[in-house]
């Protein structure tokens, strides 16, 4: 194993783009950070700033300011690789630093939306983006939500406990119960977040969620025939699983704003997007089942 795939969570999980460069650069953004000190939430922030300003740059009509938005998203993504890399290099990974991923996502996500709505004001769509980009965005929480979640249940059976942050909603509303308030707002508030997130989660998760509580009741550690079951059935779910995340979505707004067309992006969404999740609900609520009745009878 390389010192950058020393950084993944799994290699089963991760996109062809990202194992060939968001990782390696990644993993050369948490070297240095590791020699500087920079903290991984210093670098999500970091991201957090480059996100929303490209967001800004996709507002204007000039491919030249769209070119270089595209830019500095693409350093942004860099950088939300870096933050786990360095946080898993440096043995400080935390819910609040995951959680806290997942808000630097939202805001970049609001910057573009907001950006692309008012670049489209003046358009024949005009006004009625604003219904667009609700759909659109709707959409994408439930994608992003579903995507988070299968992915971690692959990464917890397949991979172990240490390589997941698979959680459930009884255990965090407990945390938030015995967490005070005085010295922990921050992580009180930011386990709040988490919570309405992982209700979210198992709401959609259907026969899925029965599986994944049948394994964690009656495994104490996963025993490696579960493992290796589960990989054979779930593995190539996991292109899937990512096509519902960022680099599609980076690659869809680069195409609509050069060609002037933001509205592409938001249809991306709405009918590709949750064409796939579609896709991805059915098969893995198939999978799930058949799984389930198989290890039941082991």
């Amino acid at each position: 194993m390389s010192q950058v795939e020393s950084t993944y969570k799994s290699k089963d999980t991760e996109e062809l783009i990202d194992r060939f460069f968001f990782r390696p650069a990644g993993y050369g953004v948490a070297l240095i950070s590791a020699k500087l000190k920079i903290t991984p939430n210093a670098l999500t922030i970091i991201g957090i700033a480059f996100g929303i300003s490209a967001g800004h740059l996709y507002y204007y009509k000039s491919i030249s300011i769209n070119l270089l938005g595209i830019f500095i998203f693409i350093l942004g993504d860099i950088l939300d690789s870096a933050d786990g890399q360095l946080a898993r290099m440096t043995n400080k990974i935390s819910k609040t630093g995951r959680i806290f991923d997942g808000v630097a996502t939202n805001l970049i996500s609001i910057s573009i939306y907001m950006h692309l709505i008012l670049r489209s004001l003046d358009s024949e769509i005009g006004w009625w983006m604003f219904l667009i980009a609700a759909i659109a965005g709707s959409s994408h929480v439930i994608q992003a939500a579903t995507a988070d979640l299968y992915r971690h249940a692959y990464l917890y059976i397949v991979c172990g406990k240490e390589k997941s942050e698979l959680d459930n909603s009884v255990n965090i509303k407990s945390q938030i119960e015995n967490l005070p308030w005085k010295g922990n707002r921050i992580d009180k508030f930011f386990l709040i977040v988490y919570l309405d997130y992982t209700k979210r989660q198992e709401l959609i998760s259907g026969k899925f969620l029965e599986l994944v509580k049948y394994i964690k009741e009656n495994y104490e550690t996963i025993p490696e025939w579960l493992s290796t079951e589960y990989r054979a059935s779930f593995k190539k779910m996991n292109k899937y699983y990512n096509f519902l995340t960022v680099n599609s979505r980076t690659t869809a707004v680069a195409v609509a704003i050069l060609l002037n067309i933001p509205v592409l992006y938001f249809l991306f969404e709405i009918f590709v997007l949750n064409s796939v999740l579609l896709f991805v609900w059915k098969t893995q609520m198939k999978k799930s089942q058949a799984m389930l009745d198989k290890i039941k009878k082991v």
